[in-house]
């Protein structure tokens, strides 16, 4: 009996730590063009080579990527707090080959326009960096 009010009580404390959102942040939500990324172990900078990508955030919570107006891939996401009250952001199903694909989320704020996001949980990530380039 004792195993399981334990197991009750850890179960509460992990889902209090981490709360998803059922609504989306409206800042969020919008068309972001992504800018560059800095970061890694080396400390480098990684740009889109005169492409550009497009990250847009749907009050639907489905998110789509497109690169040079060609939809590369969509899935849905969703955003969390987590304990220390960081704002995470998760993309579900988006592509490795997208220097923001973390598949730890992205902890994310909004400053003047500009999306910036980091590698959550990563020690050696990345800041990725997004224009507002749009509202919804």
């Amino acid at each position: 009996m004792k195993k399981r009010i334990l197991f009750l009580m850890l179960w509460v404390c992990i889902g209090l730590a981490c709360k998803k959102s059922n609504t989306p942040n409206s800042a969020l939500m919008g068309t972001w063009q992504w800018n560059y990324s800095i970061g890694g172990i080396a400390g480098q900078t990684i740009t889109p080579m005169g492409n550009i990508v497009v990250l847009r955030l749907q009050p639907d919570s489905v998110f789509s990527v497109t690169v040079n107006g060609v939809q590369q891939t969509t899935g849905l996401y969703h955003t969390k707090v987590d304990s220390a009250n960081h704002s995470i952001l998760y993309l579900q199903g988006i592509l490795a080959a997208f220097p923001f694909a973390s598949p730890n989320g992205l902890v994310y704020q909004i400053q003047n326009n500009q999306l910036i996001c980091d590698d959550h949980q990563v020690s050696d990530g990345f800041r990725h960096y997004f224009g507002r380039i749009g509202a919804l």
